[in-house]
């Protein structure tokens, strides 16, 4: 194979260092997110990146090995193809319930009086604007309230920013 990829994992959870499988970290320590993926008669190595979907701006730093692999890369990958704006078109119809479900349907009387008093009180978000959105995508709003900081970023619009700039074309291995 003469594929040069960088691949950036997108994932939700609160750790993701990367565990390696037959992959060479990038540094001595283990501890990384940017991991090589070379070796089994590969003639360029590869690079698998794992981020955290939303950071305080100021925490949001990428490292000299990042860097390279995304100057070096052929082609990069994200879990979706973040400049299409299909993509973002479409996450908006997957929002909602189906089948006219609600949010109340989902919770005893009092869990839903507790919910929508958070987000009316806490988030100034009307509870009529949310009663068919997915529970999942509920938590994304409360991200702000729970980070430490007043200026947050998504990694993945930083690094954007980054490959944008290195004019490569961004790519996704799904779509919504």
């Amino acid at each position: 194979m003469k594929f040069n990829y960088l691949v950036l994992l997108l994932l939700l959870i609160q750790s993701c260092i990367a565990q390696p499988v037959e992959q060479i970290p990038t540094n001595k320590d283990d501890n990384t997110l940017l991991w090589e993926i070379s070796g089994n008669h590969l003639s360029k190595s590869s690079y698998l990146f794992g981020t955290f979907h939303l950071m305080c701006k100021e925490d949001i730093h990428f490292s000299k090995g990042l860097n390279n692999a995304i100057i070096n890369a052929e082609e990069v990958y994200f879990e979706m193809d973040l400049d299409d704006p299909a993509n973002t078109l479409g996450a908006i119809f997957f929002m909602n319930m189906k089948d006219g479900k609600m949010l109340k349907d989902l919770y005893t009387a009092a869990e839903y009086s507790r919910l929508a008093t958070y987000f009316t009180d806490s988030l100034n978000m009307p509870m009529a604007m949310l009663q068919r959105m997915k529970p999942n995508f509920l938590e994304a709003l409360l991200y702000p309230k729970m980070m430490p900081c007043k200026t947050m970023s998504g990694v993945e619009e930083e690094l954007l920013k980054i490959i944008k700039a290195q004019k490569k074309e961004i790519k996704g291995f799904e779509t919504i």
